[in-house]
């Protein structure tokens, strides 16, 4: 039984296609945007909750573990953006953002990591805005960079029962990355500059695949963070740090 959170679009809907002979467990933020998955995903079980509302992703959690004792995986996509300079935004717009994105990962790895048995997989989609930061998106980079290192401290934790928790930080074309990959192409044309090799992507379906292969991997692997662009990928290593004499 594999769960994904925020599957009714971009990497978490290719996340869905791609395991769709799996038992499934797909999750939207409004029962709405998860109509259409009733349609598509008959044999899955479809659950709507508002991630920004503690007591709803409670209760999503209360009908999981009623519906099943085990799960082979988690993969968290489920995200959303209120970009703003930082003094343009509002505290209402950071917590929004935050709570969206981590508090939700917290209460859903706390709450499930029951149902997990040896070499189950956790993924949760951090992105490079939390590694390096990303103007404008103060909120969503904290955010990020907060999932990141939950990633590392789960990985640690749970290493004992060899249940896998790791990060993908994908470069792919989504209704989240539009809006900047449309800006960025605009200033390049404005200034007539080369457009940014970082911002030429691959698409949801390659994160998706990845994903896939990850998840059919064997070994054990733990705490790691995985760039995935287009065909490519790379790791990002967590002992980046080299000390020199003051």
């Amino acid at each position: 039984m594999i769960f994904i959170t925020g599957a009714t679009r971009g990497i978490g809907f290719a996340l869905a296609k791609q395991f769709s002979q799996e038992p499934l467990i797909l999750h939207g933020s409004s029962e709405k945007s998860i109509a259409p998955l009733r349609d598509l995903f008959p044999q899955a079980l479809c659950l709507a909750a508002d991630f920004s509302n503690e007591l709803e992703i409670q209760e999503m959690l209360r009908q999981i573990n009623h519906y099943t004792d085990t799960l082979t995986a988690i993969i968290h996509c489920a995200g959303n953006t209120k970009d703003k300079r930082a003094t343009n935004m509002t505290l209402k717009d950071f917590n929004h953002v935050f709570h969206v994105h981590v508090t939700s990962f917290f209460l859903i790895t706390t709450t499930l990591q029951p149902l997990l048995k040896p070499m189950s997989d956790v993924l949760v989609m951090t992105s490079t805005a939390g590694l390096f930061g990303s103007r404008g998106q103060l909120n969503y980079s904290a955010a990020k960079g907060a999932l990141t290192m939950m990633a590392y401290t789960l990985a640690a934790e749970w290493e004992p029962g060899k249940i896998r928790v790791n990060a993908i930080a994908p470069a792919a074309l989504t209704d989240m990355t539009r809006p900047v990959i449309a800006y960025y192409k605009q200033k390049s044309e404005q200034q007539q500059i080369p457009f940014p090799d970082f911002w030429r992507v691959g698409s949801a379906d390659d994160v998706a695949y990845f994903v896939k292969k990850l998840v059919a991997r064997t070994d054990f692997f733990t705490g790691e963070v995985f760039g995935v662009n287009g065909e490519k990928y790379t790791r990002y290593a967590a002992d980046m740090v080299r000390w020199s004499p003051c």
